[in-house]
């Protein structure tokens, strides 16, 4: 049984129980929902939910670069929060708003 909107859950999320769902699944919905907000469509917008789902657990989604107008720094933020392995992503919230805040520093 899946639980979550296919456009936001995570690859932990579709894996349907086989790799365990933590902190960093919330961080890859929010990565998801940044790239949403920035361009106007999901990472993966435009096929069935089944089809999202297999996408989310194994391509990655088109650099925000090439879909907005948008810093590099904030897409490099919203990039590492779409990383497949939550090895990968920001340790907690705090770093992503801590990375937020840089890139617009940067901008």
């Amino acid at each position: 049984m899946f639980v979550g909107t296919p456009e936001f859950m995570s690859p932990e999320q579709c894996a349907g129980g086989e790799i365990e769902v933590g902190p960093a699944s919330d961080l890859y919905s929010l990565g998801a929902l940044g790239y949403y907000l920035l361009t106007g469509r999901s990472p993966f917008a435009g096929r069935s939910a089944t089809q999202m789902l297999a996408a989310h657990l194994y391509e990655t989604p088109k650099s925000l670069l090439e879909q907005a107008a948008v810093p590099s720094a904030l897409a490099a933020v919203i990039a590492q929060c779409l990383a497949k392995s939550p090895d990968d992503r920001f340790v907690d919230a705090g770093a992503v708003a801590a990375a937020l805040e840089a890139s617009i520093r940067a901008a």
